[in-house]
């Protein structure tokens, strides 16, 4: 899946998926790949959460583009996208576990976009770390072994002359 086209990985991966788990279950996944240099993010969202992209500016999106959950069908195909991210934007990637603190439809969206915007001046660590604390604050008898959570924070190139 390092090369080539992430879509194309996604369908290989759901039929290897598919041939060798129980026919009960499924996996969500998130694949995405980060040109460093460009910041152009190629990414296939198979019926994970749908991560969000937050913009230094205060803009932000959610990635929902790819196909259905690893495992449902074994002929599932996938729709890989591109999205920019551009210097100090923040790509957040989280399981259920994170957005269930939020139960109403969208507000996980919106309510994490917020904490990322307030702690955005930080690095990836301390958007972390303080996205845990607003979902713990909401929900300390929860289960912690489904908090899931990786913050990518792309920064600005700096060139010595």
């Amino acid at each position: 899946w390092q090369r080539g086209d992430l879509a194309e990985a996604a369908t290989r991966i759901n039929g290897h998926f598919h041939r060798n788990i129980p026919a009960d279950r499924y996996a969500t996944f998130f694949l995405g790949r980060l040109h460093p240099h460009s910041g152009q993010l190629t990414y296939v969202n198979a019926g994970h959460n749908r991560p969000l992209l937050v913009g230094a500016d205060g803009r932000w999106e959610t990635l929902g583009e790819g196909g259905t959950a690893f495992g449902a069908f074994p002929d599932s195909s996938y729709r890989e996208a591109q999205v920019d991210m551009r210097p100090d934007d923040i790509l957040v990637v989280y399981s259920d576990g994170i957005s269930d603190a939020w139960p109403e439809p969208g507000a996980a969206d919106r309510e994490l976009a917020e904490i990322v915007r307030g702690a955005g001046q930080g690095g990836a660590a301390q958007i972390e770390a303080t996205i845990f604390e607003a979902v713990e604050r909401r929900t300390p008898s929860l289960p912690r072994d489904d908090r899931t959570l990786v913050v990518v924070k792309r920064e600005a190139e700096t060139r010595s002359v």
